[in-house]
């Protein structure tokens, strides 16, 4: 029998795991039998305020292609499983414990990560070091390139990267430095367990446009504001999954207020369980909105490939001029991909996409919303639109593939001679400061400015003529 030990932190990740599960992708060719194990990790400051995974709805479906689900947090308690990784020293003696405590006995163990580089990952990595591994991901990070080294000896054991196809045509760059062979998670089956894990939650209701909030709370009466400056009567609010309990009800206290000023409903979703906020997609699957708005850069673009729902991104703050970490890339890519909701009711696309920099920024409000995502390709679940040029997907992997390098020049030299070429067309592409340019030596790069050296102030009357009467006495 092998063991695979399943790392999952958010049900889009469990969603994803399970999806490869049925794709074939994850030990379908074994001549043994599986015993697959998930291990739920909760990584928020405050775990103990947040709803447990388990209780999730639209979880179930994910938890039924494993044997057994545990909790990494119980295992690791006291320790918080954002922060605690194993000394090296005691790697054997927490082996010989998690074999003991999971009832592993002597089998051959399997990890399956669902992120390459997080506390988790690297703990379970460092205890079962001659583990292979597989990194499964459901986030749009697989675009960016990897944020951190990796432990000593984990590169080796990696044999497959698999991922959403969240931008058709845009090449992943984590752990390209390590040369792991990528592989797309079949959208259909993905699209399978979105909406199996919609079933009975709730039931789709038409002319509706649902927003999915954030912790912060005037982000969130923006999106309401530009939903119903669209021209929506009808909007359903969902916290966010990773807003606590406590928090979501005072922020849902003062958008009905606001609702009420603004003179439209504002409803929750109905049919689902109060034990946590439903995952984006699948919430997505069961109401089947007209728009989706929010801040999360998974969701957004994961319905808008797999459900094909228009989607527009709302964001706490404006996009960056320069990309200087990879959540900042992640935002770039958005911004070329879908439009910008205002107070206003626009959708307007961001100045610096390549749409944009074209025809210009593209406007329009409720009547013309399906439209507008079909000339950026979200229609018929997220594939091109007919007669949307390849061009510009080619062009935003061009940049994604600048900015990296930019990024991760020291991981990831192998991208600069496609940076050259990029920043020698877009030598005025706002998402590059000049000074990092010229430190790379790059196009565009400008060293920054030579201060010229500054006069020393004048020395004041009183002490100059002090110093000549001295000058003069002694000398006299």
């Amino acid at each position: 029998m092998t063991v695979q030990l399943f790392t999952c932190a958010s049900a889009p990740v469990a969603l994803a795991m399970a999806a490869a599960i049925d794709a074939g992708m994850l030990g379908a060719a074994s001549r043994t039998p599986i015993h697959r194990i998930l291990l739920v990790s909760d990584e928020t400051a405050i775990p103990e305020f947040t709803p447990s995974l388990r209780d999730t709805p639209g979880f179930a479906a994910a938890a039924e292609r494993f044997t057994q689900i545990l909790s990494w947090n119980e295992t690791v308690a006291p320790a918080h499983p954002a922060s605690w990784t194993p000394r090296s020293e005691d790697r054997p003696m927490f082996e010989r414990m998690l074999r003991r405590e999971w009832n592993l006995g002597n089998e051959p163990i399997e990890l399956v990560l669902g992120s390459a580089t997080s506390a988790q990952s690297r703990a379970l990595a460092t205890i079962f070091r001659s583990a292979p591994v597989i990194v499964c991901t459901a986030s749009p990070e697989v675009y960016a390139p990897t944020p951190a080294a990796l432990p000593t000896g984990m590169s080796s054991r990696i044999e497959r990267l698999l991922h959403l196809d969240l931008v058709p045509g845009l090449a992943p760059h984590l752990l390209g430095e390590y040369g792991i062979p990528a592989e797309v998670i079949p959208p259909d089956a993905y699209r399978t367990l979105l909406t199996e894990a919609a079933a009975n939650l709730a039931s789709p209701t038409t002319g509706t446009a649902l927003i999915i909030g954030t912790e912060h709370a005037n982000t969130n009466l923006t999106m309401l504001r530009g939903v119903a400056a669209n021209g929506h009567k009808t909007i359903v609010y969902a916290p966010s999954p990773e807003t606590p309990t406590w928090s979501a009800a005072s922020l849902a206290t003062r958008l009905s207020e606001e609702a009420e000023a603004l003179g439209v409903r504002l409803l929750p979703p109905t049919g689902l369980p109060a034990t946590g906020a439903a995952p984006t997609e699948v919430l997505c699957a069961a109401l089947a909105p007209d728009l989706l708005v929010g801040c999360d850069v998974s969701a957004l673009l994961a319905t808008r490939r797999h459900l094909g729902i228009p989607t527009a991104y709302a964001s706490s703050e404006t996009f960056p001029s320069h990309a200087n970490n990879e959540q900042q890339l992640l935002a770039v890519i958005v911004a070329h991909l879908l439009p910008q909701l205002s107070t206003e009711g626009t959708l307007a696309q961001h100045a610096g996409s390549a749409r944009a920099q074209t025809s210009g920024p593209a406007q329009t409000r409720t009547g013309d919303l399906s439209q507008a995502h079909a000339q950026r390709g979200s229609v018929q679940h997220g594939g091109p639109a007919p007669g949307q040029a390849d061009g510009a997907v080619r062009e935003l992997g061009a940049l994604v593939t600048a900015v990296s390098y930019c990024l991760r020049p020291g991981s990831r030299p192998d991208l600069r001679a496609d940076a050259v070429a990029y920043l020698e067309r877009q030598v005025d592409s706002p998402y590059f400061r000049r000074e990092r340019l010229a430190e790379l030596g790059l196009p565009g790069g400008e060293p920054p400015p030579v201060e010229e050296p500054v006069a020393p102030p004048p020395e004041p009357v009183a002490r100059k003529r002090g110093r000549i009467t001295t000058r003069l006495l002694r000398s006299g």
